[in-house]
């Protein structure tokens, strides 16, 4: 210990001599350069766009203002400062000033990261929290209903300063704590199983179908369709409506269904939710595809849940909708004279729970003897429970020290566990009931600071916080037994351990979170819901091509990520993951069915890669319009790691009808040929004008939609109107013709990929974004990635591996 003590107070003192380094360097070499051409317009009393750097700096000053003085760097290298008209510095002024933010600041800032740690403090976000409620006990908490949604930092929710502590997410991890832990004692340790019949319309009567086999058939894509009821037999009479989920958790659905009046395989969507309410209040759990032609029964596992779990009013119902419809047979009309296309027959749905036990009730009974499990069913005291004294102190020893490690993601110390035995023992002498004192304990570990934060120490992480940020990077949750089991052993420090476990982790179903959650946040999926494309501008849009998009995305880096494909394919690859509905809307011919499956691109086209994907698109758009400026800065940053500052305080955005400008281009051409604009916009714009081939719903275009008038029934509501000018030139002066020039020019640079795609990697994976303090790192992953051609898998191995990984 007294080695570990000097070594940290010849640190301290180490550090202490490069702060007094720097400060005296910014004061030698960098004040006069601000002096001369900064200081006019950046001091006073009203410092042009706020950024004040007039002055002296203390030691602390200069630390809080590390972004700052990056920032200035950034501007003074693009020539965005000083502005035009002004003196520019002289290369030796630059140079001043580079030097010092590059070296004595940089050092400063690393030596104060080693000391205090690069990641800060935090909760678990909203859906780290929940995800983890989730697999230790089996039941997802109502996260959405019971806590505040988290804020975004750069687009990501694992970030510290996207995570405030409130008392309303207090509040609702007590109510989660009290409920989940007493819940785990009251379910029934059995399966349940019945079935549901499909019944008329609630609409009006003939709203649906009904076939002389018991089927009623569906025609539209909207709530009305899909109603299902139990009981006994197809003709309904003796139903008494759906009970609702009996226990929270998997179920298996067996639907009997096909497709009517089509002779090809139809999309259906699995919605749950509160069936009952009008409008309904539903979220989608799955799509399925039935078969055309005749009854066939279709199986698949959803998760339910039941009121007390549910984000909605109610516990779960269920209802099948077909997608991609439309509403041919509207409100109060009848299905045999409007429904004269493909519809939905449905018969009845069996509905199963998978677990007769769920993990908690497992975890909390493993090592409770019969004796101490006849006495909690009944709620027993110790003095009326037969159980000896000694006998339940071995119990909850051992339960507590099984449970605490799950919940802690650690083993508990001595400390601990002593104190949860003493307060039980405490708890049950007194008088209380042997199972009210157990959830008690339980509950006051689920509501301690080491299950809700992420809870680690300066310097290298132990096995244990190793294990807890690889599992929360990739899993979005908790350690298992088995990352934990290697964490005790003290084998994640082997690189090769590491290594493994990180294959065994990426495998698993559960890394499907990752692939969901980082593409939210990476690429900004998580608003596809923000916008709906405008109906007369854009009626080919549907539900069916929304869903579709986000699985094409999802699918795309699930098959780069197991196939350890290059970063150029995020860009320019070959192939693509389509459906039926992609295949249509991409213009590639034969792909039919719902199913996402890889395809060769034909050559011609304009599409491939996540850059032209429908979904980010969609999410890079308004609904009515697209914008070559959000386009450009998304490729600049998500794509190759280029960070935007963003626009001084005194620029305005761009004015519809700047100066008589007819299209977007020409008023982007005036508005960033304003003073200091234009180097900005140099850097991203070109990648926007390129994407500009894409309309608010992905699709190919060469000329914009504008509204019109129709002049004949069914005839559209939109014409063509100014052509699209996709050409451009990149930021180091290369011209390109369009999005497929522009796409051969992207992939001529993977290591520039690789450094974008790394740079977000390494923020999820450490819940802090990354810094210019981090480049050296991301040079060195990416440069590891190299000989196997930049691979996706070889990078997130790379992060993994890295030293700003596994330290805080």
């Amino acid at each position: 210990m007294r080695y570990a003590l000097a070594l940290m107070t010849v640190l301290a003192v180490h550090a202490a001599a490069r702060a007094d380094d720097a400060a005296a360097a910014f004061q030698k070499r960098v004040v006069p350069v601000l002096q001369a051409h900064c200081t006019d317009c950046h001091g006073g009393d009203k410092p042009k766009a706020k950024l004040d750097l007039a002055g002296p700096r203390t030691l602390d000053q200069l630390r809080s203002q590390s972004h700052q003085w990056f920032s200035v760097l950034e501007r003074v290298e693009a020539g965005t400062m000083p502005p035009k008209g002004s003196d520019p510095l002289t290369p030796a002024e630059k140079q001043a000033l580079a030097a010092w933010v590059r070296g004595e600041f940089s050092t400063l800032l690393i030596e104060q990261q080693r000391l205090e740690g690069r990641s800060k403090f935090r909760r678990l976000s909203r859906t780290e929290y929940a995800n983890t409620v989730q697999d230790v006990f089996g039941v997802r908490p109502p996260v959405v209903r019971l806590m505040p949604s988290d804020g975004r930092v750069d687009g990501y929710d694992k970030v510290a300063a996207a995570l405030p502590f409130s008392t309303a997410s207090t509040e609702a991890s007590l109510k989660v704590a009290d409920d989940m832990v007493a819940r785990m004692f009251e379910l029934p340790e059995k399966r349940a199983s019945y079935r549901l019949w499909a019944r008329p319309s609630e609409q009006s009567k003939g709203h649906l179908l009904e076939l002389p086999d018991g089927s009623h058939v569906s025609f539209n894509t909207d709530t009305t369709s899909g109603p299902l009821a139990r009981g006994d037999g197809p003709d309904g009479k003796k139903a008494n409506g759906f009970p609702g989920v009996q226990k929270p958790g998997m179920h298996r659905l067996q639907v009997s269904a096909y497709g009517y009046q089509t002779d090809k395989p139809l999309p259906v969507g699995i919605y749950a939710g509160h069936v009952w309410a009008y409008p309904q209040i539903l979220d989608l759990v799955k799509i399925i595809e039935i078969p055309p032609g005749k009854p066939a029964v279709v199986e698949v596992d959803v998760y339910l849940r039941t009121g007390r779990d549910s984000d909605g009013p109610s516990g779960d119902g269920i209802r099948l909708i077909p997608l991609g419809l439309g509403v041919p047979v509207p409100k109060n009309t009848q299905a045999s004279v409007l429904g004269k296309g493909p519809g939905m027959a449905l018969q009845w749905v069996d509905v199963e729970e998978l677990d007769e036990t769920l993990p908690g009730q497992r975890l909390f009974t493993a090592d409770m003897t019969p004796a101490v499990r006849t006495a909690f069913a009944k709620n027993a005291t110790l003095k009326t429970a037969m159980v000896p004294r000694d006998e339940l102190q071995a119990v909850a020893e051992k339960s507590f020290a099984r449970i605490g490690a799950r919940l802690f993601r650690r083993d508990l110390t001595d400390a601990e566990l002593s104190g949860s035995v003493k307060s039980y023992l405490k708890a049950v002498d007194a008088g209380s009931p042997l199972r009210a004192a157990f959830v008690s304990e339980v509950t006051a570990m689920m509501t301690a600071p080491d299950f809700l934060c992420v809870v680690e120490r300066p310097g290298k992480l132990t096995d244990f916080a190793l294990a807890s940020r690889l599992s929360y990077f990739l899993w979005n949750s908790a350690p298992d037994d088995d990352l934990l089991d290697a964490a005790r052993k003290g084998t994640l420090t082997d690189p090769a351990a590491l290594r493994a476990q990180t294959e065994r982790m990426l495998k698993d179903p559960r890394a499907e979170r990752f692939v969901k959650d980082f593409l939210d946040q990476w690429l900004g999926l998580w608003g596809i819901d923000n916008t709906t494309p405008d109906r007369d501008l854009y009626p080919e849009y549907d539900d069916l091509l929304k869903f579709s998009s986000v699985m094409e995305t999802q699918a795309t880096f699930r098959h780069m990520l197991d196939k350890n494909l290059s970063v150029r394919d995020f860009v320019a690859p070959q192939w693509a993951m389509v459906n039926g509905r992609l295949a249509k809307h991409y213009g590639i011919p034969g792909v039919e069915g719902f199913a996402v499956r890889e395809v060769r691109l034909p050559a011609e086209s304009p599409f491939g890669g996540i850059w032209t994907h429908a979904s980010t698109m969609k999410v890079t758009a308004n609904g009515t319009l697209t914008s070559p400026v959000k386009r450009g800065v998304w490729v600049a940053e998500r794509l190759l790691g280029t960070p935007i500052p963003p626009p001084p305080a005194n620029i305005d955005p761009v004015d519809p009808d700047t100066r008589g400008a007819k299209t977007l281009r020409e008023q982007l051409a005036l508005h960033s040929g304003k003073g200091s604009c234009a180097a900005c916009h140099a850097k991203f714009d070109p990648y926007g004008f390129a994407l500009e081939s894409f309309d608010v719903m992905g699709n190919f275009r060469t000329a914009y939609r504008t509204a019109g008038t129709p002049t004949a029934k069914g005839q559209a509501k939109w014409k063509d109107g100014l052509p699209v000018d996709a050409t451009g030139v990149t930021p180091d002066g290369r011209a390109f013709a369009g999005v497929k020039q522009l796409r051969e020019v992207l992939a001529r640079e993977p290591a520039q990929l690789a450094r974008g795609v790394t740079r977000h990697l390494l923020t999820y994976a450490t819940g802090q974004p990354a810094t210019p303090l981090d480049q050296p790192a991301i040079e060195a992953i990416v440069k590891g990635a190299a000989g196997e051609d930049y691979g996706l898998r070889a990078l997130v191995h790379g992060v993994v591996q890295s030293e700003t990984f596994r330290s805080k």
